[in-house]
């Protein structure tokens, strides 16, 4: 098992490299960049501890996808690949829980330590997926695919509305509502074959507002129950509820736009840095969406007319 997370060590270096980041400078740069966002969004938001709970999340369980998980019980006894899985979910949690406890915000430290342990007897399948049906078509498979395999966190972010709304945690209920939208923004970050895209009957313009319509209605279908459930209990929230779910949108076509900026390569350091910046700064939304989309045309006209 030392061995395993050596070399876990070794490819985040490798990766980190490929990434355009010398290894050394970035296990000192990116825990302070992680401070630092902290500390703005608890100074800015009275959301903060959800925002870094939904992010936690996300991050754990991209350790969760079958393919990885069959490897390492190929490799691993059951009890090992279970010890394995808990302890690797639990330093991916540490970060978020001590930045919590630091700002105070003990419930949400120990939710961070609860979920990493119980993610770690997830596996998100996709051997079980053909068997579950999804409210799309086939035709958007980024959430055909995307649905079946977040179908479980999905479920927990209606099962924590319900709970909001039973002891009256509005707050509770728009995380939730933020976490249908990150679910939806990870189906994105995964580039598809060029024979995807160069099967569209559009130019580069008309397929990516193509795509953009399809991402906006699939994730707003998802997020229709939560919205629709905090309209009836909390109206006098209406405002604030209209403005989390259009930023959430927002920060899914700057995803899917930066998906297509530098198609067919993978996001780079300053791509990173451009979102980053507006996770800080949200108004600067309003010029990043329009650079990303013009980049995007340019990438995209090598495949289509």
């Amino acid at each position: 098992m030392k061995y395993y997370f050596e070399l876990q060590f070794r490819m985040l270096q490798r990766n980190l490299s490929e990434f355009g980041l010398q290894p050394l400078i970035a296990f000192i740069v990116l825990p302070l960049l992680f401070i630092g966002g902290s500390a703005v969004l608890f100074s800015r938001t009275p959301y903060a501890a959800y925002f870094i709970v939904l992010v936690s999340l996300y991050v754990i369980s991209l350790l969760g996808h079958s393919k990885r998980n069959t490897f390492l019980k190929t490799i691993f006894s059951f009890e090992k690949y279970r010890v394995l899985r808990l302890v690797e979910n639990l330093i991916l949690a540490l970060p978020f829980s001590l930045i919590l406890l630091w700002y105070r915000a003990y419930w949400s430290a120990l939710l961070v330590l609860i979920l990493a342990s119980l993610i770690s007897v997830v596996t998100l399948s996709a051997k079980e997926s053909h068997t579950l049906i999804t409210p799309f078509s086939a035709y958007p498979f980024e959430f055909t695919v995307g649905f079946r395999n977040s179908f479980l966190i999905i479920v927990l972010a209606y099962f924590l509305t319900i709970m909001g709304i039973k002891v009256d945690n509005f707050n509770l209920g728009v995380f939730s509502l933020m976490l249908i939208i990150m679910i939806c923004s990870s189906y994105y970050f995964e580039l598809e074959d060029d024979f995807y895209i160069w099967i569209h009957r559009l130019d580069s313009k008309g397929f990516l507002m193509h795509k953009l319509k399809v991402a906006m209605a699939s994730c707003s279908l998802l997020c229709l129950p939560i919205f629709t459930s905090l309209i009836l209990f909390y109206p006098k929230n209406l405002n604030a509820l209209l403005a989390f779910q259009i930023l959430g949108l927002l920060y899914l076509i700057l995803i899917l736009m930066g998906k297509y900026a530098l198609y067919p390569l993978k996001p780079n350091v300053p791509q990173a840095v451009l979102i980053g910046m507006t996770l800080v700064l949200p108004p600067l939304l309003i010029f990043i969406i329009p650079y990303f989309f013009l980049q995007s045309v340019k990438r995209l006209k090598a495949i289509l007319p």
